[in-house]
């Protein structure tokens, strides 16, 4: 029985796509916000409300008023790259269910974590 290099192709490119999304999905759900960690330079580390991820796409919301929506990406390693409506840059790792990640925006240097509920 002969199959065509189409075929093959199709077939390898459905079990490439079923396990990436598989992978990114690995990390879904709600990580609750753990205490600030830590904070150099000049600034106030906004609080942070609970952050989820789906399907790859993160989203939390901060400030006082939750008026700093961050959202980004996680990717199948667990590296979470986040950006607020201000421009700030959160960088991020997953590890055993924990989130720890930063920002640095002019000087000011911010530390959170979640932990997956």
């Amino acid at each position: 029985m002969r199959i065509s290099r189409f075929a093959m192709a199709v077939v390898l490119l459905g079990f490439a796509t079923t396990a990436l999304a598989q992978a990114v999905t690995t990390f879904d759900g709600t990580y609750a916000s753990l205490p600030t960690s830590s904070q150099t330079g000049r600034c106030n580390a906004p609080e942070v409300g609970p952050l989820t991820i789906k399907s790859g796409a993160a989203q939390f919301a901060g400030g006082l008023n939750g008026d700093l929506v961050f959202q980004g990406t996680v990717t199948a390693q667990g590296f979470l790259t986040m950006r607020n409506n201000l421009g700030t840059v959160l960088s991020g790792k997953i590890d055993n269910g924990k989130i720890t990640g930063g920002t640095n925006n002019g000087g000011c240097t911010i530390m959170y974590s979640w932990q997956k509920q």
